[in-house]
């Protein structure tokens, strides 16, 4: 059992590891996004993933959150977070077509 990583007391099922490739289609992430937008305001990569189940990537929520019109990312790498901003809040001049894909 050594060889395979496990240890006299460990349960001897598969060890959890990240997904190589995004398992949920964008579409359905995007809904999930937007509803626990509604829930919270504030968010990290980790809640984003964690309400995903730990089905996609963590590059792919990362790109996720980056992208979304109504999110404004504060600090750097590990300690950032996602705060909800509205709309009218944002300075851009036009919609893109991934800022309408959200609604």
């Amino acid at each position: 059992y050594k060889k395979w990583g496990y240890f006299e007391k460990e349960i001897l099922i598969n060890k959890a590891t990240p997904p190589k490739k995004t398992l949920i289609p964008a579409e359905q992430r995007r809904l999930i996004l937007n509803e626990l937008l509604k829930r919270k305001r504030k968010m990290t990569v980790k809640d984003y993933l964690s309400e995903l189940n730990f089905q996609i990537h963590v590059k792919q929520a990362q790109r996720d959150l980056k992208t979304h019109p109504f999110l404004q990312a504060y600090g750097q790498t590990r300690a950032r977070i996602y705060i909800y901003k509205k709309y009218k809040n944002l300075k851009m001049k036009s919609k893109s077509k991934t800022q309408e894909s959200f609604y």
